[in-house]
């Protein structure tokens, strides 16, 4: 089984999952940041980012989670909050399978690269954070040759509003580790096997 985990050093205030039609649950955590709230969105959606048919999947995971986005943007329109995990689709879905027509994390989520847009909106919108690198540096994973995004971080206005909590532009990276949780000279993510003790780490790189 697969679950989704928040660690954090700061006081836990509220959690709660939301179930989603054939999918994983979405964990939501909201956590007393130096008295400030801050609600973090875990996601693990459905595997197969080129397949049309779990993408109808992924499609009910971004609007479980846009709906409770809505939701409480409508309440607070400048909450701070966070959106995260592994989203088994790229951050360009919508232009990586065009053929898909609505993707879930472009179209239906609304993930976008437009900084100043979320910046300047008061409510409802989401900055994908993989847009502060240059495009060769976008990368998380790789599956038949090719990288992928799999890996995501999006944010709401309330984090660009210089109250409460504040993103640091051009903070966001991948966390790839010579050594320890990279191998060959293309710095291929090393993945865990269970050969003899075991080694390895993960088949993506984490994001920070």
């Amino acid at each position: 089984g697969h679950k989704n985990v928040v660690f954090s050093k700061f006081p836990i205030l509220d959690k709660r999952s939301h179930a989603t039609p054939d999918a994983r649950d979405i964990l939501e955590t909201t956590v007393d940041a130096g008295g400030h709230p801050f609600t973090i969105f875990v996601n693990h959606w459905k595997s197969g980012a080129s397949d049309f048919g779990s993408e109808q999947t992924r499609r009910f995971n971004a609007k479980t989670l846009r709906d409770r986005l809505e939701d409480l943007l409508a309440k607070n329109p400048s909450a701070d909050i966070l959106i995260t995990g592994d989203f088994n689709s790229n951050y360009n879905q919508s232009q990586s399978y065009a053929f898909m027509g609505q993707t879930a994390v472009n179209d239906v989520l609304g993930s976008q690269g437009d900084e100043a847009a979320t910046a300047a909106t008061s409510g409802f919108s989401l900055y994908n954070l993989w847009h502060e690198l240059p495009r060769e540096q976008r990368r998380s994973d790789q599956y038949g040759g090719n990288w992928g995004t799999l890996m995501q971080k999006m944010i709401t206005p309330g984090l660009y509003d210089f109250s409460g909590i504040q993103y640091v532009d051009n903070s966001f990276e991948v966390v790839a580790l010579d050594g320890i949780n990279t191998r060959t000279a293309l710095r291929l993510p090393r993945r865990w096997s269970n050969a003899g003790k075991g080694f390895g780490a993960s088949d993506h790189f984490p994001i920070a």
